[in-house]
């Protein structure tokens, strides 16, 4: 059984309804990147003793994402 973690996948799973991509993706499994990610980030942020990396890995993968949607999303340029 597929563990799935709310409520981040529920709003992926709303943002992919409302705004169909070119290219399918699995809800659950972003969600559970982007939870790892802060995860990580708020791990290493405490052992290097730098709390500012998190704000900045978060703010790398906005930055990531707003470029997938630019190129993935029907009708953008």
């Amino acid at each position: 059984m597929k563990a799935t973690w709310r409520p981040g996948s529920a709003l992926l799973t709303e943002a992919k309804r409302l705004h169909p991509p070119r290219v399918g993706f699995d809800p659950d499994a972003v969600a559970w990147m982007l939870y790892s990610t802060w995860q990580g980030s708020m791990l290493v942020g405490k052992t290097r003793q730098r709390p500012e990396m998190v704000i900045e890995n978060l703010r790398q993968m906005r930055t990531y994402f707003q470029a997938i949607q630019a190129r993935l999303t029907p009708g953008a340029s």
